[in-house]
C-alpha cells in the first residue's frame, strides 16, 4: 500500500536539479526569502509535501482510501527529510559568504539545524 501511494502521489521530476544548483543568495536579500526561493526550486523533484495537499488528493471523485491515508504522515515526514538532506548542501552552498563563514564556524549537521544556529547569527 505505501509504495502504491508514494507512486501516485509523490512525484518526481529532475527538471528541478537543472534550476537548484543556480539558486544562490542575492544581494541584499534576506535567508528567508532565499530559503523559499531555494525551497520553490526543490519542489518539483518532491512534489507535494504538504499533509493537507495529500488528504485533498482523491481518486476519480473518491476521498482517498483509508489504508493509504493512514501512511500519508509518515511519507511526508520521509520527503520532507529528503529534501531537506539535499536543500543543506544548496543552501549552504548559496548562501552569502559572510553568513556561510559564520555559520560553518558553528558546524551545523543538517538543514534544520543550519536554521536554528542561523537565528543566533
Amino acid at each position: 500500500m505505501k509504495e502504491t501511494f508514494r507512486a501516485k502521489y509523490i512525484s518526481h521530476d529532475v527538471s528541478g536539479l537543472i534550476t537548484l544548483h543556480e539558486v544562490v543568495q542575492r544581494p541584499g536579500e534576506n535567508v528567508s526569502d532565499f530559503i523559499g526561493r531555494l525551497k520553490r526550486a526543490a519542489c518539483p523533484l518532491y512534489g507535494e509535501n504538504n499533509l493537507e495537499d495529500i488528504k485533498k488528493k482523491n481518486l476519480g471523485g473518491k476521498e482517498l482510501p483509508s489504508e493509504l491515508l493512514k501512511y500519508a504522515p509518515e511519507i511526508v515526514a520521509t520527503v520532507k527529510d529528503r529534501m531537506y538532506s539535499l536543500l543543506y548542501h544548496h543552501f549552504m552552498k548559496g548562501l552569502n559568504a559572510n553568513i556561510r563563514d559564520h555559520l560553518s564556524n558553528k558546524h551545523p549537521k543538517d538543514f534544520n539545524e543550519a536554521l536554528m544556529k542561523l537565528n543566533t547569527v
